[in-house]
């Protein structure tokens, strides 16, 4: 009898998801999301502009739904205004909107960047200057809806480096303030969620190998050890034949 059993496993990229698929759910809104800005005696609070899909308003009932600093407050060229939503739990996400400024605000040279938390590092998912932040709505949807994972979305406003960034703030979009009903807009904001998406087939990523010694473990524990790799595995639907007759042969009473 061999004294060591090496079980040779190649795993898939397994995916272990905080969330589901639901377009009810606005991911800002979670239990344990921590929304927050750059402004603290301005316009709104940062929650202000967010869309609850569930109520098919605001999730706070406001003046204008709309957070950033004061009308015609000026940020100069260095100071930037930003917004961001952070997760307790890595969520799922394929996608976001955000709501541009009134259009009697317009900001046609201010600079945008969107960006997620990667561990401890923000990697930008888009950037640009004007557009959605002038008075439009931004869109984010990955290729083939597939979602990104993260602990962290966050949009940040500059100045271009000529003109002083005035009067700049974020609005939500869809739902209806209490002095302005802009129900009619199809797309709504602030959104981060996860919508349905089709799964790509699973690829393989990595591989490792677990060693197991008979002197130190009982039969029991390598068979518990074995339906927790093959559960593991099948889960991504995948037949490993040879925990299968791993687990065959232990029942069989191997020596």
């Amino acid at each position: 009898m061999k004294n060591l059993i090496l079980i040779a496993l190649t795993l898939t990229s397994l995916t272990y998801a905080q969330n589901e698929p639901d377009a009810s759910v606005n991911l800002a809104l979670s239990l344990d999301a921590n929304v927050s800005g750059s402004v603290s005696e301005g316009r709104g609070k940062p929650t202000d502009i967010l869309f609850n899909p569930k109520t098919g308003n605001y999730e706070n009932e406001t003046r204008w739904a709309e957070y950033g600093v004061k009308s015609q407050e000026n940020l100069g060229k260095q100071k930037p205004f930003w917004w961001k939503v952070e997760w307790e739990e890595e969520k799922l996400i394929n996608y976001i909107t955000f709501g541009g400024t009134y259009d009697n605000q317009p900001q046609p040279n201010t600079t945008w960047i969107i960006s997620y938390k990667k561990e401890k590092d923000w990697e930008v998912i888009d950037y640009g200057v004007g557009g959605w932040i002038d008075s439009g709505i931004y869109e984010w949807k990955p290729e083939n809806m597939q979602p990104i994972k993260t602990k962290g979305i966050k949009v940040e406003l500059y100045s271009n480096g000529k003109e002083d960034l005035v009067s700049i703030h974020l609005r939500g979009r869809g739902g209806k303030s209490q002095s302005e009903d802009d129900t009619s807009t199809e797309t709504k904001a602030t959104l981060i969620q996860l919508l349905p998406y089709e799964k790509e087939p699973v690829k393989v990523k990595e591989s490792f190998q677990t060693i197991i010694d008979y002197k130190n473990l009982s039969n029991e524990l390598l068979i518990n050890k074995l339906i927790e790799l093959e559960y593991l595995l099948k889960a991504q639907d995948k037949k490993i034949e040879i925990l299968e007759n791993r687990m065959s042969n232990l029942h069989s009473g191997e020596k």
